[in-house]
């Protein structure tokens, strides 16, 4: 006799499990045979079989269940009533894609003879879940814009458009490079949470917008974190920097600019060209060329106020005024702690032009503030140089407490979200 499974799969429902808690209240964790795991994944509402507890979960790519399943999981599911598990399964998060999902219910072995296997399989698409934007247009295939489920980034398209979300939280899940998108417009937005999780922006060419060239244009009250952006061309206007133009209340926490060049007409620098109000934790730039025409070039911002604690700086600056080794230009209303540049490339202080009021005639020239520490390139090439800075061995498990590792062929600290050994050579 084949018994029928009583199964209810809800097709058309798409969430992350990249935040969610392993135990989220309600939901059955299945696990995948032969060691597969995935970041992220499918949520199946699953309605047992009075007749039996084992089954079997497949998952086929396309609609051939002839091939080998992309994840295979077995699990016992007793009892009434419809509850909801999770399937561990990476796809892809650029492109909709189509999948089958086959359920196998096994006889129990109580009814030997009397019941037989039974399966039913199920279609699977894939959907875009941010809105109004199309797979052309960069569409989000995972998230909701939530703290506990962001929008995952894994191309330049859905990078694009972060600025259509604001007040969201996002998560990159890849690096991206922007070699072959051509001049990128500097992104200008409100409220964001971005974690880079250790992912770079490679390439990033914005030139000629006359209010400035970034990657982030105007950023206000936004955290940004774990991200980067290596290898950068930002020139041609009134404020130029690698990773934002302009910032006002926001907080960087392990970030970095590296192997840049900017040239700007009023501020420049590797992190920031402009930044008022912002909180900056363990973060760098280095290897840039920065450069601004009429005054205010700095190694990692051409304004600066605010605080910065255990961050360095070794970069190039250049220009006819305020060139500072940290910023070209800053305020009283600032605090360093354990912050570090390396002298030699232009700059003459961590800050030339310091306000010490709230008037220009307050200005103090060529200032280096408490906290801040000038260094020539021997010193910064030492690990005891960076006083303050927690380090982790490059093998330990990724600890937000220790985020910096040393890697002698660098030659200065590196961020331990980063580090990836075959970059180094």
């Amino acid at each position: 006799m084949k018994y029928h499974l009583r199964c209810a799969l809800a097709l058309g429902v798409l969430l992350a499990a990249l935040i969610l808690p392993a135990d989220a209240a309600g939901r059955v964790n299945l696990t995948p045979d032969n060691g597969y795991t995935a970041d992220y994944g499918i949520e199946l509402p699953f309605t047992p079989s009075p007749r039996t507890a084992d089954y079997t979960f497949e998952v086929f790519r396309g609609e051939n269940t002839s091939q080998p399943p992309l994840v295979r999981a077995q699990a016992s599911l007793s009892g009434g009533g419809t509850r909801t598990l999770y399937l561990p399964l990476a796809f892809d998060l650029e492109h909709a894609e189509r999948y089958t999902i086959r359920v196998t219910a096994q006889p129990d072995a109580r009814r030997a003879g009397l019941d037989t296997e039974d399966s039913r399989t199920f279609p699977y698409t894939t959907q875009y879940c941010g809105g109004r934007h199309t797979e052309a247009q960069g569409g989000y295939l995972l998230g909701d814009g939530s703290a506990g489920n962001p929008y995952v980034i894994q191309n330049a398209k859905q990078l694009s458009h972060v600025w259509e979300h604001p007040g969201s939280y996002f998560r990159q899940n890849a690096d991206i490079d922007l070699s072959s998108w051509g001049n990128w417009t500097p992104i200008d937005v409100d409220g964001i949470n971005y974690d880079g999780c250790g992912h770079y922006v490679w390439n990033l060419t914005s030139t000629g917008h006359s209010s400035g060239n970034a990657l982030f244009g105007n950023l206000t009250n936004s955290t940004l974190r774990r991200f980067g952006v290596n290898t950068f061309t930002c020139t041609g206007g009134e404020y130029d920097a690698g990773l934002i133009r302009a910032a006002s209340n926001v907080t960087l926490d392990q970030c970095l600019a590296a192997n840049g060049t900017t040239r700007a007409n009023v501020c420049s620098g590797g992190l920031f060209a402009t930044a008022v109000g912002v909180t900056v934790r363990d973060s760098f730039s280095s290897s840039c060329s920065i450069y601004a025409k009429t005054a205010n070039a700095g190694g990692l911002s051409g304004n600066f106020t605010g605080s910065l604690a255990r961050c360095y700086a070794i970069n190039t600056v250049a220009g006819e005024d305020s060139l500072g080794g940290i910023s070209g230009h800053g305020t009283y209303a600032s605090a360093f702690q354990n912050v570090y540049w390396e002298t030699g490339h232009g700059a003459g202080s961590a800050v030339q032009e310091w306000w010490s009021g709230d008037s220009p005639s307050s200005v103090i020239w060529n200032y280096n503030p408490p906290g801040t520490f000038a260094k020539p390139a021997a010193e910064m090439t030492v690990q005891s140089t960076y006083q303050g800075f927690a380090f982790a061995n490059v093998t330990d498990p990724y600890n937000p407490a220790k985020p910096w590792v040393w890697e002698p062929n660098q030659n200065h600290p590196l961020l331990h979200i980063f580090y990836r050994p075959e970059e180094l050579g």
